[in-house]
């Protein structure tokens, strides 16, 4: 038996979580100034989270969830294998290091969501589209001074030298990301309930995602909504074994048609678009940008097929290339790509695992009926994931901080409540010592 002080304490430390939840949620896309390798001021908030959340953990008699685990695993043990291979060991063992900082904060998050029956993933997606909105005033208004009064924050520019607006990411594609990712759990949110307001809240979102020029995220927007309405008219049907086959079809001819088009000619309507006065500086640059990165995976792939085996080190792709004495340098921007050439086959397979599990979540709670009666829309989650892993084709994901909190989100929406399929409540947590891995 736990003694009153001691469950008084666990009680007061519990009730600090919700802040810092808060806070994180509010900081994410606050990315300047830098304080460190890899770290931003987020992370203040989010480590002092995680450290409180693991705290709490500890003290419970409650099982801590620990999802998409298995896959993960695979990710760190290909990236410590690869650091023996890398160029710059010590860069690439802070990657490593942040990608185990970054899922053990998920996993706490995700252990912080779930309890109270999941009441509190309202109040975090709430929050979050609230935050979403702020930041698309920001990248929007960023803009009209440029180019001769360009906004500055800790001395870091809000619009790039070329006129993209990138907010405070300091990087117009990661903006463009957040911003379409908010989009999306927005939409999905319970709150606001009026639909009016929702399409209200939506209109600087486009004219921020426009602003920041980015192709990921137009393309990336079109997308997800495109998936979220399939999604939402085959599951208000009940047709849940057609919504899964939808999006496994939809899966495998991307997988044969973006290769061709997408990533070799950028496909002829964005061709078409991009020419233009509208989207001449977006869509209008894609043969460029898309040519130039899929000549730097070629040149990869050449210089570096024999050591795909073991990898060449987590974020050592600009250096190994340099050292290479390659014409082209810089990252891979494409966390498949990088997942196989960075961490090995060992790294790759996790990538590939971790995506399709976090995809598996997603079309869970798009299609479960509870969420829909409870004033969700979840079908706009699976609209994100689709976001994120198209994203995933052109940037590298998995080490911004969004996406790992729009992971806990939906992991934490499909861990809890009564299942579609049946009118019983959710059953009681386990209180035995012990932690479930779900790969």
């Amino acid at each position: 038996p736990v003694p009153a002080e001691a469950r008084a304490r666990e009680s007061r430390l519990r009730r600090l979580l919700t802040p810092l939840m808060i806070a994180s949620v509010v900081t994410v896309p606050l990315l300047v100034p830098p304080i460190g390798p890899n770290s931003v001021p987020a992370d203040f908030f989010n480590a002092a989270f995680l450290i409180l959340g693991l705290a709490v953990l500890a003290r419970t008699r409650v099982a801590a969830r620990i999802p998409m685990g298995g896959s993960y695993l695979l990710i760190i043990t290909g990236g410590l294998i690869a650091v023996t291979q890398s160029v710059v060991p010590k860069e690439s063992l802070i990657a490593v290091v942040q990608d185990a900082y970054l899922f053990v904060w998920f996993v706490v998050a995700v252990n912080y969501l779930i309890s109270e029956d999941g009441r509190r993933t309202r109040w975090i997606a709430s929050v979050w589209g609230v935050v979403g909105v702020v930041m698309a005033f920001v990248v929007w208004f960023a803009r009209f001074g440029y180019p001769y009064d360009v906004p500055v924050l800790f001395d870091y520019p809000l619009v790039d030298a070329w006129g993209r607006s990138e907010g405070t990411f300091r990087d117009p594609n990661m903006a463009g990301n957040y911003l379409v990712l908010s989009l999306f759990v927005l939409w999905a949110a319970p709150r606001p309930r009026s639909v009016a307001l929702k399409l209200l809240m939506t209109v600087p979102f486009l004219f921020a995602v426009y602003h920041t020029q980015s192709i990921t995220a137009l393309v990336t927007l079109a997308a997800g909504a495109l998936v979220a309405f399939a999604v939402s008219f085959v599951a208000r049907r009940e047709a849940v074994v057609a919504a899964a086959m939808a999006v496994v079809a939809a899966g495998l001819a991307a997988l044969v048609i973006l290769p061709q088009t997408f990533l070799s000619r950028s496909g002829e309507v964005a061709t078409q678009l991009g020419e233009t006065e509208v989207f001449d500086e977006s869509l209008g640059r894609s043969n460029t940008s898309l040519t130039l990165r899929a000549a730097r995976w070629e040149e990869a792939f050449q210089l570096f097929g024999s050591s795909i085996v073991l990898g060449i080190g987590p974020s050592s792709t600009d250096e190994s290339l340099a050292d290479r004495g390659a014409p082209l340098t810089g990252e891979i921007h494409n966390d498949y790509v990088a997942g196989l050439i960075e961490r090995g086959l060992v790294g790759a397979l996790g990538n590939l695992f971790l995506f399709a599990v976090a995809a598996g979540w997603a079309l869970r709670v798009a299609i479960d009926r509870r969420r829909r009666l409870e004033g969700w829309r979840p079908a706009a989650l699976a609209g994100g994931m689709v976001v994120v892993l198209l994203a995933a084709v052109s940037l590298e994901t998995l080490h911004f901080r969004h996406v790992w909190l729009f992971f806990a989100l939906v992991v934490a929406l499909g861990m809890t409540g009564p299942s579609s399929r049946s009118g019983r409540p959710a059953r009681a947590p386990d209180t035995s010592v012990r932690a479930s891995t779900r790969s």
